[in-house]
């Protein structure tokens, strides 16, 4: 080989790790339940590994979630096999100071204290992108609230709907 393909070659060959180790993520939704199992495992300053381990739903999650009882788990077209773990391992942000207690956080900057605040409402759900790593979890390679697309009306709404008043334009 030349040497002169050398500045070619070597910064190809940093790309082959990273492409054998990318993995498929595929949908996985999960309903809250008061009494969420979550575990959390320090991993660094700034970050934590979080378990959500969970009952698998008998049925699809369907996409408007409604396969879905509270604490469980399903992909969005089918349940999950008999074969298939039964928790989810993430990474989260460990910055329980900025979430004030208030659990509706999770759904524009999660953390590792409001995602498990959020789920443990029954009338939440989270969408979690996972792959199976063949070790006994899932790995999430990300996460979010996921809200029905097809409801009309969310059920945490607390603003009443009002009369606008009539406009005549003749007076």
């Amino acid at each position: 080989m030349s040497w002169r393909l050398l500045p070619i070659v070597l910064p190809l060959l940093s790309l082959v790790p990273a492409a054998a180790n990318s993995q498929q993520s595929y949908e996985l939704r999960c309903r809250g339940n008061y009494g969420s199992d979550f575990n959390f495992h320090p991993a660094g300053l700034t970050l934590t590994e979080e378990v959500v381990a969970f009952r698998a739903s008998p049925k699809a999650a369907g996409a408007d979630g409604s396969g879905l009882a509270p604490g469980t788990c399903s992909w969005i077209d089918r349940p999950l096999n008999q074969a298939e773990p039964r928790e989810i391992w993430f990474n989260a942000p460990a910055v329980p100071f900025a979430d004030s207690g208030d659990p509706t956080r999770a759904e524009t900057a999660p953390s590792k204290s409001n995602i498990a605040l959020y789920l443990y409402d029954e009338s939440r759900y989270w969408s979690f992108f996972v792959y199976n790593t063949n070790r006994g979890h899932f790995k999430a390679t990300s996460y979010r609230a996921w809200h029905n697309p097809w409801s009309r009306v969310r059920r945490d709404a607390t603003t009443p709907v009002r009369a606008i008043p009539r406009v005549n334009p003749d007076r």
